[in-house]
């Protein structure tokens, strides 16, 4: 990821870029005002999310920034675009991870304990691959599944599991309003729930598993 913007054309069209609508981070904000005004959650249900990362920073060796940060010094962070404060969003950085995969037999030579893939899905969604695109229009109400929710059901639906049936999910968290959505789209909660998921603390490494 390089610093700074990247060059808008590559997602968006013409007119797209002239109105604006390509600023980033001003799509997550017009979604994270979508969601307030259809579904009630606040500002503060967004700021625990990221206090919840910035905290959980804190154990891990590699993270970029090890600080935690209180609710007040989040939502008294610099407002970057409303209701997105500067530190309810990610730093433009790189990251690499890697698995060695093998058969459960040759596994079993180096641990007793061997985990197994219950199942591996990739797919997009119905009309675009991109949440943000096109963006005719915020408000229109088409059924359009998005590739978080797609592909979580086929997941789920392969593993022969539901959501409830998992210990530790890693999300998407570019801003921490993106976060409560992708919680509504792993079936975490009904849509419109992230909000109460987050007040209950099940959000948390610690919190009780969905129902």
């Amino acid at each position: 990821m390089p610093r700074g913007f990247m060059d808008p054309s590559i997602l968006y069209e013409k007119w797209q870029i002239e109105m604006g609508m390509d600023t980033n981070p001003s799509y997550w904000a017009i979604r994270a005002r979508r969601h307030m005004y259809e579904y009630g959650t606040t500002e503060l249900q967004i700021a625990k999310v990221a206090y919840k990362n910035h905290k959980n920073s804190v154990h891990n060796p590699n993270s970029m920034y090890q600080k935690a940060f209180s609710i007040e010094e989040i939502l008294n962070s610099p407002l970057v675009c409303d209701p997105i404060h500067l530190l309810e969003i990610c730093a433009p950085n790189e990251g690499a991870a890697a698995a060695v995969l093998c058969t459960k037999e040759i596994a079993n030579r180096y641990t007793s304990n061997p985990i197994t893939i219950a199942g591996c899905v990739h797919t997009l969604a119905t009309y675009s691959s991109d949440f943000r695109l096109p963006i005719d229009s915020m408000s229109a109400k088409i059924s359009n599944i998005g590739p978080t929710e797609n592909t979580s059901r086929k997941a789920y639906e392969a593993a022969g599991i539901g959501p409830e049936d998992v210990d530790c999910l890693e999300v998407q968290d570019t801003d921490a309003f993106c976060e409560v959505e992708i919680y509504e789209q792993l079936g975490l909660c009904k849509p419109g729930e992230g909000g109460r998921l987050i007040d209950e603390g099940r959000h948390r490494d610690n919190g009780e598993k969905t129902s």
